[in-house]
């Protein structure tokens, strides 16, 4: 019984350690949340007034060093912008996704983190089989390698023999 208690007290401390290494990962897509930020409401006064196209110049240089009038000289118009929707529309678009995006990553790393630290505390407190368990399989589904190995052993650990009483729960009539 002893040997159980203190295999319960590790894997307990390792989804503790896990658990908060999975807070920083889940930190990562930052980046692409702030930079959605930015692309969303950054003022995008240089697509409303597009800078003035150079002056090219409208004579030509002769062969015996003179300037003629170039035939059919004129101005350039504009830039126009190629079909599709506008620019700007494109850039907060992108913006959003980037923000979507990288919120629901950091969301979801935070909720699976939370569960783990749960999970950790639930075990030190010997109750919780079923929440363990769930923790368990959705660690070895989906991080890799730690929590692959965590979740694994935890499974191991919690389908032997007289380890649904230690956490509390009646034995499964089979």
């Amino acid at each position: 019984m002893d040997q159980k208690l203190e295999h319960l007290r590790l894997l307990s401390l390792a989804h503790f350690i896990l658990g908060g290494i999975t807070y920083l990962i889940a930190l990562f897509p930052i980046i692409h949340f702030g930079m959605g930020l930015l692309f969303l409401f950054m003022p995008l006064d240089e697509f409303e007034n597009p800078p003035a196209a150079e002056a090219t110049p409208s004579a030509e240089v002769s062969e015996a060093g003179g300037a003629a009038p170039a035939p059919n000289a004129k101005k350039p118009d504009r830039p126009t912008n190629p079909p599709g929707p506008p620019p700007e529309l494109m850039f907060r678009g992108i913006g959003a996704l980037f923000t979507l995006f990288g919120g629901l990553i950091i969301l979801a790393g935070f909720a699976l983190a939370t569960a783990m630290i749960m999970a950790g505390r639930r075990m030190r407190e010997r109750r919780g089989y079923t929440f363990c368990f769930a923790v368990a399989v959705i660690e070895c589904a989906i991080f890799f390698p730690l929590h692959l190995a965590l979740g694994a052993l935890t499974i191991v650990f919690l389908l032997q023999p007289g380890n649904r009483e230690l956490l509390g729960e009646s034995p499964k009539d089979e």
